[in-house]
């Protein structure tokens, strides 16, 4: 897997990354936290709109040797539709590629935590855990979710 920014510049592991409340595009190699950071901002996203910065801390204008070949509103739906697609399309209103494990990330990043705060990996359940982590993870092309968690069952007997 790829370590974004914020664990590179922390010079830790992403398991021990504590990641950030807001991310820009540019920012995005979709770790867990990010990951987590994308759904709970979906809806958004599908709006064709970027989260706004928590601090209300405007990002300073970069400057770009090339202009971007993207709409504004492309970014985020194209962040939006990539996260839609590691968790799966729905069909009769199940999940196929991460079916109920994801379904309980969404439905438990939706819910959030009764005291206010950020949910953290940390936080999720075991099945919302599995599916965080094959969505983010850098073998999600190569097998699939079942596939997955039967590498992840096989690798923890023989701990």
């Amino acid at each position: 897997m790829t370590v974004c920014k914020t664990c590179f510049k922390q010079h830790c592991r992403w398991k021990d990354c504590i990641g950030k409340s807001w991310y820009a595009p540019s920012e995005i190699f979709f770790c867990s936290h990010q990951c987590l950071w994308l759904i709970s901002n979906l809806d958004t996203l599908l709006e064709g709109n970027w989260p706004i910065h928590p601090e209300g801390v405007a990002e300073a204008p970069r400057t770009q040797k090339m202009p971007s070949h993207h709409a504004p509103y492309e970014t985020a739906e194209m962040h939006a539709g990539e996260i839609e697609a590691r968790i799966g399309k729905r069909l009769n209103g199940r999940l196929l590629n991460t079916g109920v494990s994801g379904q309980v990330l969404i439905e438990q990043i939706k819910n959030g935590l009764p005291d206010g705060r950020d949910i953290t990996r940390d936080d999720l359940l075991s099945p919302a855990k599995d599916a965080l982590d094959y969505i983010s993870g850098w073998s999600r092309r190569g097998q699939t979710f079942a596939q997955f968690m039967e590498y992840r069952r096989r690798k923890e007997t023989r701990r």
